[in-house]
């Protein structure tokens, strides 16, 4: 409210008026505070089109102001629980992981019955992601967000040199097998060390003038090397601990697995990954001087016009370990929480709006496809040159790749657990050595949460 000057103080003005004027301007005041929607956002490849496209056409049309925070991964939880926790008010709505969402689920507003209210249709949007990212075993019966920037881990790699005759050539004669987009974790490995070339060497017919590696993946951050270690457990066969918490890390194939992985990142990565935290590695590919990466977001950017990998990628999940064992890649991403309190229904407003009311226009913007249907619109598909191939994998990705469970430790007892074996190991400790401190590390933290 904006005070006036004299208002109350001339000798004509009646008091009973002034109180209603001031009434008046008290209820202008909260009307114009909740007609603006805050956004604490996580970075990603959606930023630029919301930031410049949708929120100010939103804005002309409702007249709701949106306001964004825009925030890097490496502090986003921790600034996301100091505002919860200290219940300033600050943002009505956050971002959450799968991994996350048990630190702050007691926070978030169900949206069932908003849902319901605008007609919201639970049943369009993809099923695995209905379960990854719109329940949780926290809170159960609740739908608890809405699924954004989906993800899960794909391999993209260059298919123009499989495809090229002197490298089939070159490949059969030396492993007697014919060349092709890596199925298993071992033709990775034989795959991307095959295409690992110092500077001078001759690929797909090309001399190039810096080393060309095989394969990369971000390896300083916990999130990134997780993000790696994980699903790649999870190709084993394991899935970390059983239904009673028990570890199941403690089996030897994951002695096995390890050491074909450690190999991969030894013969086949650049060295200069071990100082990456995020996206780095995808400039090798812009430039042509990688064979593959685990690709898990802003696949735009490779293909961007004038990039040596636009057009020229194949997509697929994550290798097998052995034939039969499907179960490869993570359902990625996360979802949109509305923060429980009086702004609520605005702020889901606002999401129905960009997501479901926008849902074609934000997909062709940001690349990011949530319902079932749209990934069978021809027109959608042909709105980018690269979709057709990207997104079969995506979708395949999707359904074969792993639910992280719905407890709030898993990201302690998983995640960061994993993230710490695949360090300790790429630092020289022995294999079983870090087995047995992985099986030691996820226990505790399982006890300290009193599973057992």
């Amino acid at each position: 409210m904006r005070w006036i000057p004299g208002l109350l103080r001339g000798t004509r003005v009646h008091w009973r008026l002034a109180a209603v004027a001031l009434a008046v301007f008290s209820l202008v005041g909260t009307s114009l505070a909740q007609a603006t929607v805050r956004w604490g956002m996580l970075r990603g490849g959606h930023t630029d089109p919301v930031l410049e496209y949708f929120i100010p056409k939103y804005e002309a049309e409702t007249g709701v102001r949106v306001e964004v925070d825009v925030l890097p991964s490496g502090e986003f939880t921790d600034r996301m629980l100091i505002e919860l926790v200290g219940q300033t008010g600050r943002y009505d709505i956050i971002y959450h992981s799968g991994g996350w969402f048990g630190l702050y689920y007691q926070y978030m507003a169900d949206l069932t019955p908003y849902m319901e209210q605008y007609g919201w249709d639970i049943d369009r949007f993809v099923p695995k992601l209905v379960e990854a990212h719109m329940t949780h075993g926290t809170r159960p019966g609740d739908v608890i967000a809405i699924p954004h920037v989906p993800q899960n881990p794909l391999l993209a790699y260059r298919k123009d040199w499989i495809e090229h005759p002197e490298e089939r050539a070159a490949f059969q004669a030396q492993y007697g097998r014919e060349l092709r987009a890596p199925q298993t974790w071992e033709e990775l490995y034989e795959v991307a060390t095959f295409f690992t070339r110092p500077a001078g060497s001759t690929v797909a017919g090309q001399v190039v003038d810096q080393a060309v590696y095989g394969w990369e993946t971000a390896l300083r951050h916990p999130a990134a090397t997780g993000r790696l270690m994980v699903p790649f457990t999870y190709s084993l066969g394991l899935k970390g601990f059983d239904e009673n918490f028990e570890p199941d890390i403690d089996s030897p194939i994951l002695v096995e697995g390890a050491e074909l992985l450690l190999s991969l990142i030894q013969d086949a990565a650049p060295p200069a990954a071990v100082n990456w935290d995020y996206l780095e590695g995808l400039e090798y590919m812009r430039q042509g001087r990688l064979f593959s990466t685990n690709l898990w977001i802003d696949v735009g950017s490779l293909e961007a016009p004038g990039t040596a990998s636009a057009g020229n990628l194949g997509y697929q999940p994550l290798p097998r370990w052995a034939e039969g064992m499907d179960t490869r890649g993570y359902v990625g991403g996360g979802g949109l929480n509305v923060i429980a309190g009086p702004n609520a229904e605005e702020a889901f407003r606002f999401l129905k709006w960009l997501l479901d009311d926008q849902a074609d226009e934000y997909a062709r913007r940001t690349g990011f496809f949530i319902y079932t249907d749209q990934f069978e619109d021809q027109e959608l598909l042909d709105s980018q040159p690269y979709f057709r191939d990207y997104l079969p994998a995506f979708l395949e990705g999707i359904s074969v790749g792993f639910v992280r469970q719905g407890i709030p430790e898993y990201s302690a007892a998983m995640w960061n657990t994993a993230a710490e074996f695949l360090n300790e190991i790429m630092s020289g400790v022995a294999i079983e050595e870090a087995q047995e401190n992985w099986v030691r590390r996820m226990r505790r933290e399982f006890e300290r949460a009193g599973y057992y």
